[in-house]
């Protein structure tokens, strides 16, 4: 019921509740909950695909977060220098990413080795 209210909601800006819906999906998907994992992808790619809000957020999440990066590395707030924005754009970009190995990581575990 929760996957699909947060898929449901309109693409929203980098800090909204498909930020934290990220966040939590990914806590549910830590220690390689198969059942949770098949569930939630097959939701995602059955219901999102003809509307796209969620995938899209997170498409702008990982985007938002590697122009804010970039912009840091030119100011030279990269690495040992990074301010808090710029921590901020590289935790988001590791969540987001963390969150797509954990959605789609062991997906194919049960399929014959000639569909993977």
């Amino acid at each position: 019921m929760l996957t699909k209210i947060i898929i449901k909601l309109p693409a929203a800006d980098v800090g909204s509740v498909q930020d934290k819906a990220i966040d939590l999906f990914s806590e549910l998907l830590k220690g390689g909950n198969v059942q949770l994992q098949r569930s939630l992808f097959a939701y995602i790619d059955k219901n999102d695909n003809s509307e796209g809000k969620f995938l899209a957020h997170l498409f702008e999440r990982l985007d938002h977060g590697f122009v804010g990066l970039q912009g840091c590395k030119q100011r030279g707030l990269f690495g040992a220098n990074m301010t808090p924005e710029c921590e901020e754009y590289a935790d988001n970009i590791a969540q987001s990413l963390e969150f797509l190995q954990l959605l789609c990581e062991g997906h194919n575990v049960s399929q014959p080795a000639s569909k993977i």
